[in-house]
């Protein structure tokens, strides 16, 4: 086996285990504390509800801020 096939069967052995590992590694939730708001801004469509407990950017702060303004403007 040339060392390129040898890679190549390499590259796709990790990927294949990504792709387990990602199916397994379970969603995580709002904390209790602040579960209720999570929902509350999942109910309102502000947020989809995934990754509460990620960081935060400007660019989706300024998204979730227009769809809270939306919500109370809506014709």
């Amino acid at each position: 086996m040339s060392q390129y096939t040898e890679l190549l069967s390499k590259i796709k052995e990790l990927e294949e285990a990504l792709k387990t590992k990602q199916a397994i590694v379970p969603a995580r939730k709002a904390s209790n504390m602040h579960n209720a708001a999570w929902e509350w801004l999942r109910n309102k469509g502000i947020t989809d509800g995934t990754h509460p407990q990620n960081f935060l950017t400007r660019e989706q702060f300024a998204t979730m801020l227009k769809r809270y303004h939306d919500s109370f403007n809506k014709n």
